[in-house]
């Protein structure tokens, strides 16, 4: 089973992310571990998450009230997966210091937006072994073989978001407490921007002990061609979890 593990994540690298270039192996690879030895149930939130992006040389932003996140986790693996992000209450997009306009998901009624299945991978910011210099991140993207999560309609126009989206689960959560290598019941991830552009802060990662390049966060259609994501989110597994570096 751990084998297979890894299988589907090697395999899941290089369909969805694209071309990749080969560095030293890593001596190490942060993993899961469940407390109970058993694949855990989880929720999570993130207040105000945003979406940036350009449409026609001005700074283009989707804001949605809350986004709701509920999946699994695999006992001793790299992976969890991601039953959708679901994009809850009033999101507007906003173009400039235009006026906000409404947005839904295309071809759905109700006025949330859902992704996707995804597919969420921990890895690493850089090829540091231990201490300071280890930084544990995770990236997630759709899980069905394609690089769209959702499709989305804001004022009357349709922009597809697709890539990978990279966040940072730092070594110390917003109260000081350690997350990497303690059991914890809750985990703190942050997607961050550089100087709140369509940039996303983290776009090089080891992955497996391979440096995964210029993975972005795209856009087709009404905004741009690339996006960030802006959102400090909080995960709640149905038991004790550790990320594992040792």
């Amino acid at each position: 089973m751990r084998i297979m593990r890894l299988m589907l994540a090697a395999v899941f690298a290089v369909l969805a992310f694209g071309a990749m270039a080969t560095s030293s192996a890593l001596a190490i690879h942060p993993l899961f571990l469940t407390q109970s030895g058993l694949t855990l149930l989880f929720t999570g939130l993130a207040k105000d998450p945003l979406l940036r992006g350009t449409q026609a040389g001005l700074t283009a932003t989707i804001l949605c009230e809350k986004l709701l996140i509920h999946g699994f986790i695999l006992h001793k693996s790299t992976l969890a997966h991601l039953l959708g992000l679901l994009f809850e209450g009033k999101c507007v997009q906003r173009i400039g210091t235009g006026a906000a306009e409404s947005c839904e998901e295309t071809g759905v009624e109700t006025k949330h937006i859902t992704t996707k299945p995804i597919l969420a991978e921990l890895g690493l910011l850089n090829a540091g072994t231990s201490g300071s210099s280890l930084h544990v991140v995770i990236l997630l993207a759709p899980d069905d073989g394609t690089t769209n999560f959702a499709t989305l309609k804001c004022g009357g126009h349709e922009t597809n978001v697709g890539g990978v989206i990279v966040g940072e689960i730092p070594a110390l959560n917003e109260g000081g407490e350690k997350q990497i290598n303690e059991a914890r019941e809750s985990l703190e991830i942050v997607f961050a921007t550089v100087n709140k552009t369509s940039q996303q802060a983290i776009t090089e990662i080891f992955l497996l002990g391979s440096l995964m390049e210029k993975q972005e966060l795209k856009v087709e259609g009404f905004l741009g061609e690339k996006a960030s994501e802006e959102a400090n989110a909080t995960l709640k597994p149905d038991g004790l979890v550790t990320i594992c570096t040792h």
